[in-house]
Protein backbone atom coordinates (compact mmCIF):
# COMPACT_ATOMS: atom_id res chain seq x y z
CA UNK A 1 0.00 0.00 0.00
CA UNK A 2 2.75 2.47 -1.39
CA UNK A 3 2.84 4.51 -4.29
CA UNK A 4 4.87 2.72 -6.84
CA UNK A 5 7.14 6.16 -7.12
CA UNK A 6 7.66 6.14 -2.95
CA UNK A 7 8.88 2.32 -3.38
CA UNK A 8 11.04 3.07 -6.65
CA UNK A 9 13.13 5.80 -4.63
CA UNK A 10 13.49 3.81 -1.38
CA UNK A 11 14.67 0.72 -3.58
CA UNK A 12 16.91 3.25 -5.06
CA UNK A 13 18.62 3.71 -2.38
CA UNK A 14 18.98 0.53 -0.61
CA UNK A 15 20.60 -0.48 -4.42
CA UNK A 16 23.00 2.17 -4.04
CA UNK A 17 23.70 1.59 -0.61
CA UNK A 18 24.29 -2.35 -1.69
CA UNK A 19 21.46 -3.68 -0.04
CA UNK A 20 18.79 -5.11 -2.36
CA UNK A 21 19.40 -6.38 -6.35
CA UNK A 22 16.74 -5.93 -9.09
CA UNK A 23 16.07 -7.72 -11.29
CA UNK A 24 13.33 -8.80 -14.29
CA UNK A 25 11.15 -11.64 -13.74
CA UNK A 26 11.85 -13.98 -16.31
CA UNK A 27 8.29 -14.94 -16.52
CA UNK A 28 6.79 -11.81 -17.03
CA UNK A 29 9.32 -8.74 -17.67
CA UNK A 30 7.31 -6.05 -15.92
CA UNK A 31 7.98 -7.43 -12.55
CA UNK A 32 11.00 -7.01 -10.85
CA UNK A 33 12.49 -8.95 -8.72
CA UNK A 34 14.36 -7.43 -5.54
CA UNK A 35 16.46 -9.64 -3.19
CA UNK A 36 18.64 -8.83 -0.15
CA UNK A 37 22.16 -8.97 -0.70
CA UNK A 38 24.50 -10.32 2.28
CA UNK A 39 25.07 -6.66 3.00
CA UNK A 40 21.55 -5.85 3.24
CA UNK A 41 20.61 -8.84 5.33
CA UNK A 42 24.03 -7.70 7.66
CA UNK A 43 22.30 -4.42 8.14
CA UNK A 44 18.87 -5.54 8.81
CA UNK A 45 20.52 -7.77 11.65
CA UNK A 46 22.52 -5.25 12.87
CA UNK A 47 19.21 -2.83 12.92
CA UNK A 48 17.05 -5.64 14.63
CA UNK A 49 19.94 -6.44 17.44
CA UNK A 50 20.41 -2.66 18.04
CA UNK A 51 16.22 -2.69 18.39
CA UNK A 52 16.31 0.79 16.11
CA UNK A 53 13.32 1.14 15.24
CA UNK A 54 11.93 0.63 18.86
CA UNK A 55 14.29 3.23 19.77
CA UNK A 56 13.48 6.10 17.50
CA UNK A 57 9.71 5.21 18.56
CA UNK A 58 9.78 5.16 22.19
CA UNK A 59 12.32 8.11 22.75
CA UNK A 60 9.41 10.45 21.60
CA UNK A 61 6.62 8.77 23.36
CA UNK A 62 5.18 9.20 26.73
CA UNK A 63 3.58 5.96 26.83
CA UNK A 64 4.80 3.45 24.50
CA UNK A 65 2.88 0.85 25.70
CA UNK A 66 0.19 2.38 25.04
CA UNK A 67 1.17 3.69 21.99
CA UNK A 68 2.07 0.30 20.85
CA UNK A 69 -1.61 -0.97 21.86
CA UNK A 70 -3.43 1.80 19.83
CA UNK A 71 -0.82 -0.09 16.50
CA UNK A 72 -2.51 -2.90 17.41
CA UNK A 73 -5.94 -1.62 17.23
CA UNK A 74 -5.21 0.12 13.96
CA UNK A 75 -3.72 -2.77 11.94
CA UNK A 76 -6.03 -5.40 13.50
CA UNK A 77 -8.91 -2.51 12.24
CA UNK A 78 -6.93 -2.60 9.47
CA UNK A 79 -6.88 -6.16 8.35
CA UNK A 80 -10.58 -6.45 9.69
CA UNK A 81 -11.99 -3.73 7.22
CA UNK A 82 -9.92 -5.41 4.51
CA UNK A 83 -11.70 -8.95 5.14
CA UNK A 84 -8.34 -10.71 6.05
CA UNK A 85 -7.65 -12.80 9.04
CA UNK A 86 -6.08 -10.85 11.87
CA UNK A 87 -3.14 -13.43 13.12
CA UNK A 88 -3.20 -14.97 16.46
CA UNK A 89 -0.78 -13.01 17.71
CA UNK A 90 -2.22 -10.03 17.09
CA UNK A 91 -5.51 -10.95 18.79
CA UNK A 92 -3.89 -11.91 21.63
CA UNK A 93 -2.54 -8.50 22.52
CA UNK A 94 -5.95 -6.46 21.76
CA UNK A 95 -8.00 -5.46 24.48
CA UNK A 96 -11.27 -7.47 25.57
CA UNK A 97 -14.34 -4.92 24.62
Amino acid sequence: MVEEQTMSRVLDRLQRAGHVTRKRDSADRRRLVVQATPAGLDAYMHAIDADVANSIITSQLDDPEAFRRMLIQLIAGLLASHGEQIPASLTAQLPTP
